[in-house]
């Protein structure tokens, strides 16, 4: 996983819970990098999932939880690097449907070998999108914060659903309903 999403993890540890919680997270989590983290580098995806698991043992929150902050810090994050790929649409829905096509291409470009998600859009009809997400990492709670926080950024009514077609969260089928 690349470490842009690690440091933003980290910052957001810090800014919401501090400094002490944060070491005793990165001291416990037993990590092979030791929570030495640059936005370039390439870590193990495990090292995410021990940081959510101590993280929850010190604070008492579930993992989905954890994921729907960090979609938040991680949302503010993107909007801010990224201000360009908001700009090109006037909607959530136009964006969201783009990410396999536009927004994922470039983060590519940005990060290469970036093990991104997969988004396929479908079109019901001009208020309603299916967007099917696809990740071996298997973090739809953290798609499902980023799918919110994208509505919230375009002051959007829109009411979302989920069906996991997959039991194991592989793949997930978000329909999205613009009122």
């Amino acid at each position: 996983m690349k470490g842009v999403v690690f440091t933003e993890l980290v910052n957001m540890i810090e800014d919401q819970f501090g400094l002490e919680v944060l070491d005793e997270v990165i001291e416990n989590a037993n990590l092979e990098s030791g929570g030495a983290y640059t936005a370039v580098g390439d870590y193990p995806d495990s090292e995410i999932y021990s940081i959510l698991a101590e993280l929850g043992k010190i604070t008492g929150l579930n993992t989905k939880q954890m994921l729907a902050a960090y979609s938040g810090c991680f949302f503010s994050m993107l909007n801010l690097t990224y201000t360009n790929f908001f700009k090109k649409h006037d909607c959530a829905l136009k964006f969201l449907a783009s990410l396999d096509d536009y927004i994922h291409p470039e983060a590519l470009k940005l990060y290469p070998g970036a093990k991104v998600p997969g988004f396929k859009p479908n079109w019901v009809n001009d208020n309603e999108l299916e967007l099917v997400y696809t990740s071996e990492r298997k973090m739809g709670d953290l798609a499902r914060g980023l799918i919110d926080q994208t509505i919230s950024h375009y002051k959007e009514e829109v009411v979302v659903s989920e069906t996991h077609l997959e039991k194991d969260g592989s793949k997930i089928k978000y329909t999205l309903v613009k009122s």
